[in-house]
């Protein structure tokens, strides 16, 4: 498992849960989200740009953890399967 595989497959099933603006409010009300969401691309971005470029800000950050995949089922409890799945490949990483 690479980074950049982990990326894609984050990327794609962040896309699939949320807008982008979901995805915002998703950083935003995460630990250190304040300072975060400052560091997502605009309003004009498209989605795949704001959460792809995202993720890669939230690894960077420290950002994706145990506590992420476990806010992640919290909002989206219907995707815990692809969430755990993501979350297997996270810790291979």
């Amino acid at each position: 498992m690479t980074k950049e595989i982990f990326v894609k497959d984050m990327t794609k099933l962040l896309l699939s849960m949320f807008s982008a603006e979901e995805f915002r409010r998703f950083v935003r009300y995460s630990p250190k989200g304040t300072d975060l969401v400052e560091l997502l691309n605009g309003a004009n971005a498209s989605p795949a740009l704001i959460v792809g470029e995202g993720v890669v800000m939230l690894m960077k950050n420290d950002a994706i953890n145990e506590g992420f995949f476990d806010r992640l089922i919290d909002e989206r409890s219907r995707r815990k399967g692809e969430i755990d799945q993501l979350r297997m490949q996270w810790r291979m990483l």
